[in-house]
């Protein structure tokens, strides 16, 4: 038999958690500072500096000039991931856009590996360049997205989205689910001076607001379960969320008051295909002043039950696909 001595063990144990950073790099969708690997790793922050001076000396990983790490793999080898996620980071700068520096800071690249791909971007007016330099969104984007603002579920639903909006006097909002997020699809702004009303593309988490929580009640409980784990809730708070998501579920309608945007309330039910599969959610949207007691309650009955009427064919795309 094979006798490993302290010294060759503890070489072993260093490999192994040598291995968990790089895994723990390689599973994390954004760079990570060394505190954050060593807070996951339960390691000193000492051993894991270490360990990462020794992945980096080996070409294994890089430190941007954030001080924060991605796996080398990622920095050269995604060349379809680099201009999406350059997308996304001049997606949250909105219009007041980012220089390339910040970029690649951001990301933990090198600054010329973003220029290249700004310019191919901007080459297909993907992204636009000010002539200080400054990168933002580019109109070619409208384009890309055309079929799904003219998509069928967006047509189909929007005669009814006006509908309910004469009637209540409220905003109707289309959501669609990608993935644990939830994106506004269209919006039947109300005529009020003063309403709640969200920005078309705007992007939520499924924990919290009313459409978020109506479209976890359309899902199997093994998806609520993991969307819900995977957030930042606290365990009394995931426990509500999950009381409210069944309630949804049991009623075919979720409220909230308060949860996405202060001084805003909200009911949402699932939109359904005539299999009845979900397909997005319909939410209506006042600010909460005009919440009358009750109020909530029957438009969540009213919008439920025009729902119910509603025949869609079962073609359209899934809301989490």
């Amino acid at each position: 038999m094979t006798q490993v001595s302290p010294k060759g063990s503890y070489h072993l144990q260093t490999v192994s958690r040598a291995l968990d950073a790089l895994r723990l790099l390689e599973e994390s969708g954004a760079p990570l500072s060394q505190t954050e690997i060593a807070e996951a790793l339960g390691e000193p922050v000492p051993v894991v500096f270490r360990i990462l001076h020794t992945l980096e000396g080996h070409g294994v990983v890089k430190r941007g000039r954030d001080k924060r790490y991605v796996p080398r793999g990622r920095v050269e080898a995604d060349g379809l991931g680099r201009p999406l996620d350059i997308l996304r980071v001049l997606s949250a700068a909105g219009s007041a856009g980012a220089r390339s520096e910040e970029i690649a800071a951001r990301l933990g690249l090198e600054t010329r590996l973003v220029g290249e791909a700004l310019v191919v971007l901007a080459s297909r007016q993907l992204a636009a360049v000010s002539e200080g330099g400054t990168w933002t969104l580019g109109f070619g984007l409208i384009e890309l997205a055309r079929p799904l603002l003219r998509g069928t579920l967006r047509s189909a639903v929007r005669p009814l989205m006006e509908r309910l909006r004469d009637e209540s006097g409220e905003t109707a909002t289309l959501f669609v689910t990608s993935g644990d997020r939830q994106v506004v699809l269209d919006i039947a702004a109300s005529r009020q001076p003063l309403r709640y009303e969200l920005e078309i593309g705007a992007v939520f988490v499924l924990h919290r607001g009313a459409a978020g929580k109506a479209a976890l009640s359309a899902m199997e409980d093994a998806d609520v379960k993991r969307i819900l784990e995977g957030s930042d809730l606290k365990n009394a708070e995931r426990r509500r969320v999950l009381a409210d998501v069944m309630d949804a579920r049991r009623r075919g309608f979720a409220t909230s008051l308060g949860e996405r945007l202060p001084g805003g309330a909200a009911v949402a039910a699932p939109v359904r295909d005539e299999s009845g599969r979900a397909v997005g959610v319909l939410g209506l949207m006042l600010p909460a002043f005009r919440n009358e007691p009750d109020r909530l309650p029957h438009l969540g009955k009213v919008l439920a039950g025009h729902l119910a009427q509603l025949v869609l064919p079962d073609t359209l795309a899934p809301a989490n696909s």
